[in-house]
C-alpha cells in the first residue's frame, strides 16, 4: 500500500513539474521548445570542449622550455 502511495506522489509531482513547464503551450511551442534546449545542450559541449582546448594551449605556452 505505502509503494502505491509513494507513486502517486511521484506521479503527481512529475505531472506539475510538465503542467508548470509546458502549460499553456500548444504542439508546435513545445516541439520548439524541446528544438531550443537541444540546441542548448550542444552549445554547452561546444564551449566545454573549447574551453579545455584552450586550458590546454594556455598550459603548454605557460611551460618553460
Amino acid at each position: 500500500m505505502e509503494e502505491i502511495l509513494n507513486e502517486k506522489i511521484t506521479l503527481q509531482r512529475q505531472s506539475y513539474k510538465w503542467r508548470s513547464k509546458y502549460g499553456g503551450m500548444d504542439a508546435s511551442l513545445m516541439s520548439r521548445l524541446k528544438e531550443l534546449e537541444a540546441e542548448n545542450r550542444q552549445l554547452k559541449k561546444m564551449y566545454a570542449e573549447e574551453r579545455l582546448k584552450s586550458e590546454i594551449v594556455k598550459e603548454a605556452l605557460e611551460k618553460k622550455w
